[in-house]
């Protein structure tokens, strides 16, 4: 976003001015158009649990074994989770409630 360096775009809560198009008179037609595509993939999430949009390149389900991800931005793209190996180790575990602080 203007004013923030590229390694601070992806910050917690980065998405909040696209999603809910809060100061982005003025930008660039890119930038309108990932607004439009993250408004419309939550909404499509929501309604029917398959994220996607118009805007934005087919987006293949999720699965443990291939763990497909979209990176929203000017374009997006597709692409495998580079983390993929390091997160493997948690499918099929279980949390218990408990575990972490007393109820």
């Amino acid at each position: 976003m203007e004013g923030a360096p590229p390694e601070l775009w992806a910050l917690h809560g980065a998405d909040c001015p696209l999603v809910w198009h809060i100061g982005l008179d003025g930008y660039n037609r890119d930038v309108a158009n990932l607004a439009r595509a993250m408004q419309d993939t939550w909404v499509s999430f929501v309604y029917d649990g398959k994220p996607g949009s118009a805007e934005l390149p087919y987006w293949p389900q999720y699965s443990p074994d291939r763990q497909t991800i979209m990176v929203l931005d000017t374009p997006s793209f597709v692409t495998d989770n580079a983390e993929h190996a390091p997160h493997r180790q948690w499918h099929g575990a279980q949390w218990r409630p408990g575990t972490w602080w007393k109820h």
